[in-house]
């Protein structure tokens, strides 16, 4: 089987980080186990390649649509060779999917072809207009039908897609995401008393990042550190808060730089707006796995509701006004005991339910390699 040719397609910023030192290997999806094992990997990423027309069709179907299509990131004669070179192909999220469709469609009416995409809050995004909403899930049934699986990385995704497309449920997949214990966990429980900063970090669009600005605004003798290119010095008013632009797809700010923001951090706070997108995932997993207590808005999406208990391993903010967050964080900067057990549960959470390379195991099951 190893003679089998594995494609991975990336957004952008993938290659650049390949067998980077400085960069932990989860967002690569398996990628990395795959070429350890001595697999025949090559991997496709975003690019811009500025076909005008291309982008004219990009923003006519996204805005008609409104899923989230970028032909003019990926089609190209190059890529739609590698594709149909391919045994196995992984593709890293909707957005990578959609955009390739005619390439791998055109592929697989050549060859057989194993295929699974990662699906990471597309649902969350379908349109509440009915009309639109037909059309959407008419589209996707019959892209997804393409496809031998479709994982999730939410337990709330996956049981809403499952009740939407019952039809090919069967090809839905739950797994849990999991970051690189090697490279991120620490060997002890840290000494938060000892810290000074509370940390935000985030790019996504479910992020709140005025909630998380006028939390700071109101707790003006506490120190914030925010990590985001969708803040900027203007939104910026207290002299409480340091801002580090920066985005992991741009390789503005290395893993290994992460982890020194982390080990300052008593606290990470991660307000976002309630949806079925996991958001949040990964910094959470980097936060607990690092010591540092996570508090988080209580969403739909949350990736699971059964091994984080609040106020245990994690802080959950149900009400999530700005009064709330402030409340919490008081309440915990004053009761560093507290804190400081929730820090040794979150490590111990975080050790139990991210088994190296269990994730890597389960693709291999999924895909049949």
């Amino acid at each position: 089987m190893k003679d089998k040719k594995i494609t991975y397609i990336f957004g952008f910023g993938r290659r650049t980080k390949l067998n980077n030192p400085d960069y932990s290997d989860e967002f690569f999806y398996g990628f990395s186990q795959f070429a350890a094992e001595g697999y025949d990997t090559q991997l496709i990423e975003f690019t811009n390649i500025n076909n005008k027309f291309y982008i004219y069709t990009d923003r006519i179907l996204r805005k008609i649509l409104k899923l989230p299509f970028y032909f003019s990131n990926i089609v190209s004669k190059q890529n739609s060779m590698i594709i149909g070179d391919s045994d196995y192909i992984v593709f890293s999220n909707e957005r990578t999917f959609l955009s390739t469709y005619f390439m791998f469609k055109k592929a697989k009416n050549k060859k057989k072809i194993k295929s699974a995409v990662f699906i990471m809050g597309l649902f969350s995004k379908l349109s509440n207009n009915l009309l639109l909403s037909k059309i959407q899930k008419l589209i996707l049934n019959k892209m997804f039908k393409e496809l031998d699986a479709l994982i999730f990385l939410g337990i709330g995704e996956f049981n809403y897609a499952s009740k939407l497309f019952p039809s090919i449920s069967y090809k839905f997949f739950y797994m849990p995401f999991e970051i690189n214990k090697d490279f991120w966990q620490i060997n002890h429980a840290p000494n938060l008393k000892s810290r000074k900063n509370i940390l935000f970090i985030g790019n996504d669009g479910n992020r709140e990042y005025q909630k998380v600005v006028k939390i700071a605004e109101r707790l003006k003798d506490f120190n914030f550190i925010f990590v985001t290119q969708n803040l900027n010095e203007g939104d910026i008013k207290s002299d409480n808060i340091k801002l580090i632009g920066g985005h992991w797809n741009k390789s503005d700010l290395t893993d290994r730089y992460m982890i020194e923001l982390y080990d300052s951090s008593y606290i990470c706070i991660i307000p976002i707006k309630n949806s079925l997108q996991p958001s949040g995932q990964s910094v959470a997993l980097q936060s607990m796995s690092r010591g540092v207590p996570v508090m988080i808005t209580k969403t739909d999406g949350f990736w699971d509701k059964e091994n984080y208990i609040n106020e245990k391993n994690i802080i959950f903010v149900n009400e999530d006004s700005v009064e709330d967050w402030v409340d919490k964080l008081i309440y915990f900067s004053d009761n560093f005991n507290k804190l400081s057990s929730i820090s040794e549960e979150s490590i111990k959470t975080f050790s139990y339910l991210n088994k190296k390379y269990s994730f890597f195991k389960n693709l291999k099951k999924i895909l049949k390699v």
